[in-house]
């Protein structure tokens, strides 16, 4: 993950240990801080907002370890959700909190560590907690909180509304520009959310007051416009005349329009297309071209051969003299062509063969049901003719049948207003070898988890495939989180024994990656238990382990 610049040039060596059912992130700093009245004011007054700190000496080594137990990094808890603006908010607060104790017990906001990755989250309460490192020589409160914002900006969910995500980015500008107390950070989120917002409510209902008193004056008008001409009055004779005549219009061109609405419908809906031309494209390299210039070495070479030996064994058969010399060389050169020969033909062999894979277009079966006659229309229906292809090999093709009878039941006809996108061969063929990631689930040790259908649940059903006889979880995207946090985990697990988030897998450049996310009953491979944000990559064959439920990874 990306850390701030000032962070990087600082170098620090960071580890990660369990002990005693607790986790912890160790940092080696260049002396010893036991006696600092700032590390003594976090320990003996249990800040809120810092997490636990204690002092260690080994071998002249000096540590200060941070308890972690049973939270995730920030940054590590929005690389599988987007940000809201109530995750911003409580953002804002966290560290208005963290500020006010800062300033409250003496201590200096810039050996804060500001950063998405040394800042931990209780993903129920999403409460915040810093970690305080005086040993910090670069680092600034300022620069720190602006890459904060940065990391928000990118991870934020730009599908909200216009104005929370014109909201967001108006707040980073105050950041950016220093206009900013970080005592009051919250004060000036609330105070910017809320004129920003009326701002919208009011233009909102003038926009709706303004389109009602439109709608209102134009009926109005539209009313007495059709008052006044209904004033006049006609006599009997004009009114019937006049009805007559409108009456009889109306009928004959309603009749006319709607018997050739009719007509064009039925030509529509009557379409059909016997046939539908499939498209066919080599997978493998079609080098099996050369075959043609391979036999030009096989007659070049019996030629030679054969010619030269011709006037060894019978040289009166020839009519000509060849020097011995030459004659060895014509043998030479023909003995070799057929050697290249052999060899480009045992290479073609090992060649996979070719295979023709066909990419139909959308396609639909269908039934040709005749529609009644109505009273403005007597004739029969007339139908369309079926596209004919020009290519005859479709007549022998088990996909479309050769029957050109339109008034058989089922014709494939392509389906009105659907476009054909353009398959490229580059995403044809890495889709065609794109491998399948399967778990099979095992065994609960324990016996917490019965089966999938029982003890399990998913985030989204459309990310994973499912086949309960087998016992199998297909995966259909990544990464996928696994735990017992139903807002977070993609794979819920009604287990306590199960952290909330306790493992990944990812994949990245073809490869699957299983991760441990500082659980507390540990993420096992074959075996071997994971550190915290220990990475493993995946192969077929693999048990991994959840606390106690384990699965077998099928890579096909």
């Amino acid at each position: 993950m990306k850390m701030n610049k000032n962070l990087i040039e600082e170098n620090l060596k960071i580890e990660y240990e369990r002990v005693n059912g607790s986790s912890f992130m160790t940092i080696e700093t260049d002396k010893s801080f036991e006696d600092s009245y700032q590390i003594k004011m976090i320990v003996k007054n249990e800040l809120e907002h810092f997490l636990k700190i204690t002092n260690a000496s080994v071998n002249n080594r000096h540590f200060l370890k941070y308890d972690i137990s049973k939270r995730q990094q920030l940054a590590q808890f929005y690389e599988y959700e987007k940000m809201k603006l109530e995750d911003v908010r409580l953002l804002c607060s966290n560290i208005s909190e963290m500020v006010r104790l800062v300033d409250e017990y003496m201590l200096d906001l810039d050996y804060v560590l500001l950063d998405p990755n040394f800042i931990f989250m209780d993903v129920i309460t999403k409460n915040l907690n810093f970690i305080y490192l005086p040993s910090l020589k670069n680092s600034n409160f300022t620069d720190n909180l602006r890459s904060v914002f940065e990391y928000v900006l990118e991870h934020f969910d730009h599908t909200m509304d216009k104005t929370s995500v014109v909201f967001l980015y108006e707040f980073y500008q105050y950041i950016l520009s220093n206009k900013y107390d970080p005592y009051n950070l919250l004060k000036l989120y609330n105070e910017l959310h809320d004129k920003m917002f009326a701002e919208v409510e009011v233009n909102t209902e003038a926009a709706t007051n303004y389109s009602g008193e439109q709608n209102t004056k134009a009926t109005t008008n539209y009313s007495g416009e059709q008052n006044t001409e209904a004033i006049p009055n006609y006599s009997v004779g004009q009114n019937t005349e006049a009805t007559t005549n409108y009456s009889v219009e109306q009928n004959t061109e309603a009749s006319s329009n709607y018997s050739s609405r009719r007509n064009t419908q039925d030509s529509l809906e009557e379409t059909v297309i016997d046939t539908i031309s499939k498209e066919e494209i080599l997978v493998d390299d079609p080098e099996k071209d050369n075959l043609k210039a391979n036999n030009k070495l096989l007659v070049v070479g019996l030629i030679f051969t054969i010619t030269s030996l011709t006037y060894m064994l019978f040289p009166k058969l020839l009519p000509i003299v060849i020097p011995k010399s030459i004659n060895f060389v014509v043998l030479i050169v023909g003995v070799f062509c057929l050697i290249l020969y052999k060899k480009s033909v045992d290479k073609l062999r090992e060649m996979p063969d070719l295979v023709a894979e066909e990419i139909p277009y959308v396609a639909k079966e269908r039934s040709v049901v005749s529609q009644p006659s109505n009273t403005f229309e007597q004739t029969e229906m007339k139908k369309t003719k079926p596209i004919q292809t020009t290519n005859e090999s479709f007549s022998n093709n088990k996909f479309y049948p050769a029957d050109n009878n339109i008034s058989r039941k089922a014709s494939y006809y392509v389906e009105d207003n659907i476009s054909v996108d353009t398959v490229l061969l580059s995403d044809f063929v890495k889709k065609r070898q794109a491998k399948e990631f399967k778990l099979i689930f095992k065994e609960d040790s324990i016996g917490l988890i019965e089966s999938i259908e029982k003890s399990m649940a998913f985030k989204n059903q459309e990310d994973v495939s499912l086949d309960l006889d087998k016992k199998e979880i297909c995966f259909k995207k990544f990464p996928m989180v696994m735990g017992n946090f139903k807002e977070v985990a993609d794979i819920f697990f009604d287990s306590k024994l199960v952290s909330r988030m306790h493992a990944s897998i990812k994949k990245e450049e073809g490869k699957y990656i299983f991760e441990d996310l500082n659980s507390s009953n540990g993420s096992f491979i074959n075996g071997e238990r994971l550190e915290n944000k220990e990475t493993r990559e995946l192969t077929s064959g693999d048990i991994i382990t959840i606390a106690s439920v384990s699965f077998e990874v099928e890579i096909s």
